[in-house]
């Protein structure tokens, strides 16, 4: 499995808005296993994590102009971009 971590930053205000965008992906999102949503105890913050089947789906789907489109609306909630870590998933549970 591969996928990414990202630390977002937005106005304590916009919260729902933020989770409420982020949940709206859609799940035919080809190679997409699963996402969630940690709201920080830090107001104005949270961390996002995405999980796809493979890199190649990961980047499948990065590259992707609907993901773009997507990415631009769920930007606009934020105060700054994202802080991305990408990598491989070698542990779960």
């Amino acid at each position: 499995m591969y996928g990414t971590v990202a630390r977002l930053r937005f106005d304590p205000a916009n919260a729902d808005s933020v989770v409420t965008n982020i949940m709206a992906t859609p799940e035919d999102v080809d190679g997409f296993v699963r996402g969630e949503i940690l709201l920080s105890d830090t107001p104005g913050e949270a961390w996002l994590i995405a999980i796809f089947r493979d890199k190649e789906s990961y980047v499948a789907n990065a590259d992707s102009p609907a993901q773009n489109e997507r990415y631009t609306q769920f930007r606009s909630f934020l105060s700054e971009d994202p802080e991305w870590h990408d990598g491989e998933i070698v542990s779960s549970r």
